[in-house]
């Protein structure tokens, strides 16, 4: 009888959480989630597009550095077939020696390097066909290329410019208006 006296004081002082507690609870997470959710979203899109920037700068930068390297042309652009150069800066990204310039890895030429595109939640404009450096590591025109989130977020807009020279320069927000702009001053849009 003590024992089951003992037992049964034990149950009554265990309690759980009663209905009303746990709808207070669920509403305080549900609020906390709504506003934390956005902030959240904006801040992963941000990462992407900063590191697909980073990317692209890397891969230009690569791309320069190889024509010098190797006293030769190289041509980086995007394609469909990992052979000629296409348009549209969403594809995968070839960069080869291009000795005759005609924009096309023939099979004589070599291919440097070679990048698939990959699911993305960016859009990337650039030139119409590709991006050629010299020996001397010159640019045969200038260039930019600019990347935009698709989840239509203006002020997460990035560009990279490159000069004759062959450099690169990142965009800035020179007016403080939270977009970056090109040199001239245009806001960057895809």
């Amino acid at each position: 009888m003590l024992r089951h006296f003992l037992s049964r004081r034990h149950y009554k002082n265990k309690r759980g959480f009663t209905l009303l507690e746990l709808l207070v609870v669920i509403a305080i997470m549900s609020i906390a989630l709504g506003i934390v959710a956005p902030s959240l979203q904006f801040t992963i899109a941000k990462s992407r597009v900063i590191a697909q920037r980073n990317e692209l700068n890397n891969i230009i930068r690569y791309a320069r550095l190889s024509a010098i390297d190797e006293h030769a042309t190289v041509t980086i652009c995007p394609t469909i077939n990992m052979q000629t150069c296409a348009n549209n800066w969403n594809q995968s990204l070839i960069i080869f020696m291009d000795e005759n310039h005609n924009a096309i890895l023939d099979h004589d030429e070599t291919l440097l390097r070679a990048i698939n595109s990959e699911a993305t939640y960016n859009s990337v404009t650039g030139p119409n066909a590709y991006i050629r450096f010299y020996a001397s590591g010159a640019n045969s025109t200038p260039a930019s290329l600019v990347i935009c989130s698709l989840q239509d977020y203006p002020e997460l807009n990035r560009g990279l410019f490159i000069s004759l020279q062959g450099r690169t320069r990142l965009s800035r927000d020179t007016n403080l208006d939270g977009l970056h702009e090109r040199s001239n001053g245009d806001t960057l849009s895809c």
